[in-house]
C-alpha cells in the first residue's frame, strides 16, 4: 500500500513592498496542514480567530459527530447540507454527502485508512451501502467542509480588517484582496504525476480548490483503488480524469463541485460547465492534457486546450 497527500495547490508568494505586516499561522487540521498568511495591523489577533473557526468547523463536522449533528438538527449542518444537496441535484447526483456508507466500507476514513483497514468490498456490501446511502440519514461532509471552513476563515479575516490574505487548506485555497504589491495571487497547480508545479493561475478573491485520484488511495493486487467514489456505483470514478480545479466565489461551492465534476468525466464536465458557467475549472486528463475554461488565466509548459 502506498499513501500520497501531496500538495495539491500551493500559493507562489514573492516578496512585496508593501508596508503591511505579515503574519503566518500553521494549523494541522481536518487531516491536512493548513497555512495561512495575511497583511495588516490585525494579523495577529485574526489569525488567532481563524485558527479557532479551523478548529470548531473541525470538530463538529468530524464523520464521528454526524449522528450527533443531524440528531439535534443543527440550523447551521441544515445549510451545509441544503446547499450540498442543491449541487447533488444540479449534477444528477455526481455529488452527495450522505455517501457515508460507501466510504466506511471502503475503509476511507482517516483512522481506518491509517491503520490500513482499508479493502476492496464485495459486490453484496456495495449494494447495501448502497441501500443505506439512498436512506439520506447518515453524512459526509468530506467533499464541502475544508471549502465551507475557507469561507468563515475569509469572512472572519474581512471583519478583522484583513484586506490582504490566502488560506491554504491542502486542496483548497481562499483569496482575501491581492497580493500586498497590488498584483494578482499566483497560485500553483502541483502535477497528478510527480512533485512538479503542473501549472500557475493568478487570481483575486477566489476560492480555487483541486481533487484528484492521488490524494488518497490504495493498492490490492496490482490495482489502484482512490477515495473519489462514484455515488451511482459505489466504486472508486473510473474515467479520462485525473485531476480538476474549480474556481469561483464560494469556497463552499468550489469544493463541492471540484468533486462533481470529477466524477462526471471530461466530457459530462465541460458540458455541465457550457450550461452553468458560474465558476471556472482546470481539467487534467490521464494522458496529461490540461483543459481549461477561458476565463482562467493559466501558464503552463504542458499541452493545453481552451475550452469555450
Amino acid at each position: 500500500m502506498k499513501k500520497i497527500i501531496p500538495l495539491l495547490l500551493c500559493v507562489l508568494l514573492f516578496t512585496s513592498c508593501s508596508q503591511d505586516k505579515k503574519y503566518e499561522r500553521t494549523v494541522f487540521s481536518m487531516d491536512t496542514q493548513m497555512q495561512l498568511t495575511v497583511y495588516g495591523k490585525n494579523g495577529e489577533a485574526a489569525l488567532d480567530k481563524a485558527e479557532q473557526e479551523i478548529n470548531r468547523i473541525n470538530e463538529k463536522f468530524n464523520i464521528s459527530n454526524i449522528e450527533k449533528i443531524t440528531a439535534q438538527e443543527d440550523e447551521e449542518a441544515k445549510a451545509l447540507i441544503k446547499t450540498a444537496d442543491e449541487i447533488n441535484k444540479s449534477t444528477n447526483g455526481a455529488f452527495d454527502v450522505h455517501i457515508a456508507p460507501v466510504m466506511r466500507i471502503w475503509g476511507f476514513y482517516s483512522a481506518e485508512f491509517g491503520e490500513k483497514k482499508h479493502r476492496v468490498p464485495t459486490a453484496d456490501e456495495i449494494k447495501e451501502a448502497l441501500d443505506a446511502k439512498n436512506e439520506r440519514i447518515y453524512l459526509d461532509f468530506g467533499g464541502i467542509a475544508k471549502g465551507y471552513c475557507g469561507d468563515r476563515v475569509v469572512e472572519i479575516l474581512k471583519n478583522e480588517g484583513i484586506k490582504s490574505a490566502v488560506i491554504s487548506l491542502g486542496g483548497n485555497v481562499a483569496l482575501i484582496g491581492k497580493n500586498p504589491d497590488g498584483n494578482p495571487w499566483t497560485v500553483g497547480i502541483q502535477s497528478p504525476f510527480g512533485s512538479e508545479l503542473y501549472a500557475t493561475v493568478t487570481a483575486t478573491d477566489k476560492a480555487i480548490v483541486t481533487s484528484g485520484d492521488y490524494m488518497r488511495y490504495f493498492e490490492e493486487n496490482g490495482q489502484r483503488y482512490h477515495h473519489i467514489i462514484d455515488p451511482a456505483t459505489g466504486y472508486p470514478v473510473n474515467n479520462d480524469l485525473t485531476s480538476v480545479t474549480v474556481i469561483a466565489d464560494s469556497g463552499t461551492y468550489a469544493d463541492a463541485m471540484s468533486t462533481a465534476l470529477f466524477v462526471m468525466g471530461k466530457e459530462e464536465a465541460v458540458k455541465y460547465w457550457r450550461g452553468c458557467g458560474d465558476f471556472e475549472m482546470i481539467l487534467i486528463t490521464k494522458d496529461g492534457k490540461i483543459h481549461c475554461t477561458q476565463g482562467v488565466d493559466i501558464k503552463t509548459k504542458k499541452e493545453l486546450n481552451i475550452i469555450k
